[in-house]
């Protein structure tokens, strides 16, 4: 099994199999090997990648063994490879792939997609349209103050300044859980899910994806 961890940020320089690999486009990844199967991933804007709050507090494991790593370029392609995986990162785009050691490919692609103005103003619409207007206020589910009621927004989110990832999917491939995102369905391919990154204002997270 592979696990793969996207975030947006995190990670301490400090820890052990970790490598940073600077794009063409000025942005970083970070790669930190947490075992033959795990990898976290982060990807920023800048040269550093800080102590996030998940970290801080112990909710992310840190003390991962040691194990053999190895590193190489090929064809303008950084490879980290472990003993079950091979991770591939184009130093151009920064789209990354995933291969088993036998060559086989777990995951064909995984890149941020590029966006202007014409496309934020699509994928707004088209989540729009999907999910209707956003609503905020009501108060809290369980306070002696709480309705229910919300005020209707004038726009879903801002897209322009999100992050996006496209993955790309065997046909038998299947999206699963998210929790309370959806009360439909388990299966989630073909849907759009919202999921909010904050339940309260003193939460603090951390947008990540598993896989």
């Amino acid at each position: 099994m592979l696990g793969i961890l996207l975030s947006a940020s995190g990670f301490t320089q400090a820890s052990k199999n970790t490598f940073f690999i600077q794009l063409k486009n000025k942005q970083t990844v970070c790669v930190q090997v947490c075992s033959d199967q795990i990898f976290r991933i982060g990807i920023s804007g800048k040269a550093e990648f800080t102590e996030n709050l998940m970290e801080r507090y112990g909710i992310l494991k840190e003390n991962w063994p040691h194990i053999e790593v190895k590193s190489l370029l090929e064809r303008g392609n950084q490879i980290i490879q472990t003993a079950d995986f091979r991770l591939t990162i184009n130093s151009s785009s920064g789209d990354i792939s995933v291969q088993d050691i036998k060559g086989e490919t777990v995951i064909s692609k995984i890149a941020g997609l590029s966006k202007d103005v014409s496309f934020d103003r699509e994928l707004r619409q088209s989540l729009e349209n999907y999910f209707g207007k956003s609503k905020s206020g009501g108060g809290i589910i369980g306070d002696a103050n709480y309705t229910g009621k919300g005020n209707e927004g004038c726009e879903i989110c801002d897209t322009l300044s999100s992050g996006i990832l496209g993955i790309t999917l065997k046909d038998n491939e299947r999206f699963y859980g998210a929790g309370s995102a959806s009360r439909s369905n388990v299966q989630h391919r073909g849907s759009a899910l919202r999921i909010w990154a904050t339940y309260q204002k003193a939460e603090a997270p951390m947008p990540r994806c598993h896989f």
